[in-house]
């Protein structure tokens, strides 16, 4: 199912960056890397599970930031660090 789900996500961002939208294309990548985490976190590949939630957390704080500085108010259910397992 997570392979599957990975298909919808890829094709499509590379779309968004040409269309000018990069806060989306950015919160695509977000939940792109957090799939991956749970997939290697499914084959208990526990070092590259952490690692892609690390990365995830750490763009989906820079796409904060630039929401913030546009202006726009976007709010995640759950962000990334919170499931990275250090909090």
């Amino acid at each position: 199912m997570a392979a599957a789900e990975a298909f919808f996500l890829e094709p499509t961002s590379p779309d968004y960056w040409k269309a000018g939208e990069d806060l989306f294309a950015r919160n695509i990548e977000v939940l792109r890397l957090e799939l991956d985490a749970w997939r290697a976190h499914v084959e208990e590949r526990e070092d590259s599970s952490v690692a892609l939630m690390r990365e995830a957390a750490e763009l989906e704080a820079a796409v904060t930031t630039l929401q913030r500085a546009r202006s726009i108010k976007v709010f995640s259910v759950l962000p990334a660090a919170a499931r990275d397992g250090r909090h």
